[in-house]
């Protein structure tokens, strides 16, 4: 079904409409080799420009998985997440990925290790300027959670979506 909405929305849209996908691997009954199954096929079929893995965490090791299809051998192997998706053919698509990206140095491991770019959420949530700042300086890191409302206000974060990162998220706000 995923591939038919792709082919649809790529009828409908000229050459330069961007369609992008986003996958999360190994989460909600989602094993890992379906994902990279998936993803290089996303990647081959010429239907997207852009893949975003969301990692949850780009340094994460995949659950071990012992079927005899899996394209991941152990968590012993110190390969992460994006080590895998990064070393799938992409043809022209790019590959973006998000998960615990807090600092420049972060995001710069991220490219040299295959992405093409990198997605921020927590981090820009907690510093608006969050790019600009490691343009500035690279080594630049964003700070810690959890913070006050008060601080997240400070953000430009209006009072309902503060209101939902502390009541829905454990580790965001005090």
């Amino acid at each position: 079904m995923l591939f038919e909405v792709l082919e649809a929305v790529r009828a409908a849209t000229s050459p330069s409409f961007q369609v992008g996908l986003r996958l999360s691997p190994e989460r909600y009954g989602v094993l890992l080799p379906e994902s990279c199954h998936v993803a290089e096929r996303a990647m081959a079929s010429g239907l997207i420009d852009y893949l975003d893995m969301s990692l949850w965490d780009v340094e994460k090791r995949p659950h071990n998985d012992t079927s005899p299809h899996s394209l991941v051998r152990d968590e012993a192997t110190g390969t992460t997440l994006l080590d895998v998706f990064a070393s799938l053919p992409r043809g022209n698509t790019r590959l973006g990925v998000a998960g615990k990206i807090s600092s420049g140095t972060m995001a710069q491991s991220c490219l040299d290790r295959g992405a093409d770019f990198v997605l921020l959420g927590t981090a820009a949530i907690l510093q608006h300027d969050f790019a600009r700042r490691v343009l500035t300086d690279p080594s630049f890191s964003s700070i810690d959670q959890p913070v006050s409302r008060e601080y997240l206000a400070t953000q430009g974060l209006g009072r309902n979506f503060i209101d939902y990162l502390a009541n829905d998220w454990d580790d965001f706000v005090a």
